[in-house]
Parts: C-alpha cells; sequence; structure tokens
C-alpha cells in the first residue's frame, strides 16, 4: 500500500484510508472491509486509489480509481 509517499505492507488489520493506493503483485489478492461493512477484494496485479469515502446520515460516497487490474466491490445494504 503507497501512503503519503511511503510503501506500508497491508496486513490483515491494517487500516486504510483516502488516498491510499492498494497495490498487489502477481501472486498476492486483497480484501478491504470499509466502514459501511463492504468488501473490497482487488485481485493480482492490481491498483486500487481510495479517492473518496464518506459515510454519514446522508448516505455514502465512495470513488475509487482502478489504476490497473481488477477489483470486485460487495455493497453492504445502507440505511
Amino acid at each position: 500500500m503507497q501512503r503519503a509517499g511511503k510503501t506500508e505492507l497491508l496486513k490483515r488489520g491494517s487500516n486504510v484510508m483516502v488516498g491510499d493506493v492498494i497495490e498487489t503483485d502477481a501472486s498476492s489478492k486483497a480484501k478491504v472491509l470499509l466502514a459501511d461493512d463492504s468488501v473490497l477484494a482487488i485481485g493480482p496485479k492490481s491498483r486500487v486509489n481510495v479517492s473518496d469515502f464518506v459515510l454519514d446520515s446522508n448516505g455514502r460516497n465512495v470513488r475509487l480509481q482502478v489504476l490497473a487490474g481488477r477489483f470486485k466491490m460487495a455493497i453492504a445494504k445502507f440505511f
């Protein structure tokens, strides 16, 4: 994961923040549990930028930039 120009290893329990870029190599995948219980699954050889994530009483707004590769999103029902 890239954050503020530095590369960090993403591990179970790591926090992902707006502006982070999650990158996987050919032999890795990543799953990210978002604050609204949605799940972002990122496939091998991918780069995904978490551009925006807002969750409040008015709803949610999520913006992802897929820079390379593939991802799948399981959206949690929001009330």
